[in-house]
């Protein structure tokens, strides 16, 4: 049984073969490669070995180039400049070098730590709200540290008492200084 189903097969696709199958005949234009060697072809044709194309064509043997000379570099040669490859972004790099720059200038007027301290202490005791006592620096908006109108007062008391100020200077002033900075420069002796 185990053979049965194998012959079986074999016999049917060689029926098969038998009756069906049809010999390609050549059609004009075909490559057929020929191993006919008469004297009598002529001298001139010949089948190219290296390209499948039409046996009398004549055979063209390929070109070999001469190599070219190498010439030792002379001392006064210069070195060829670089490429440069142009890309559509720009890095850090590109950045820094292409924009100007502007000459840093000494600050005008010093800074003073001690008056800073000051001023922190007094914003700290006049600001109601726990993020402003805890990070008040010298970048620090005064309206972000006293959003308050009561806050606000109780700074220009503050103020009033312990740099002797008066009410419209103090005024004029929160007008002109928005952060801590202008505070301490303009308290600063």
């Amino acid at each position: 049984m185990k053979l049965l189903i194998p012959l079986t097969i074999l016999v049917i696709s060689y029926i098969i073969y038998y009756l069906f199958y049809e010999p390609q005949q050549l059609k004009k234009g075909d490559f057929v490669e020929v191993e006919d060697i008469t004297p009598l072809q002529k001298p001139t044709t010949y089948k190219n070995p290296y390209k499948k194309q039409n046996q009398y064509a004549p055979y063209i043997p390929p070109v070999t180039q001469e190599p070219t000379p190498i010439v030792p570099p002379s001392i006064k040669q210069v070195e060829p400049e670089k490429k440069v490859i142009q890309k559509d972004y720009l890095t850090l790099e590109d950045l820094k070098r292409k924009t100007p720059t502007t000459p840093k200038e000494p600050m005008a007027k010093p800074f003073n730590y001690e008056i800073f301290l000051q001023v922190k202490k007094l914003l700290q005791q006049s600001s109601n709200t726990y993020y402003s006592k805890h990070s008040i620096v010298l970048n620090s908006y005064i309206s972000s540290i006293l959003p308050t109108q009561e806050s606000r007062e109780k700074f220009k008391a503050l103020l009033m008492s312990d740099f002797g100020l008066d009410n419209q200077t103090i005024e004029e002033q929160f007008l002109k200084n928005r952060t801590v900075w202008d505070w301490v420069t303009f308290l600063a002796p």
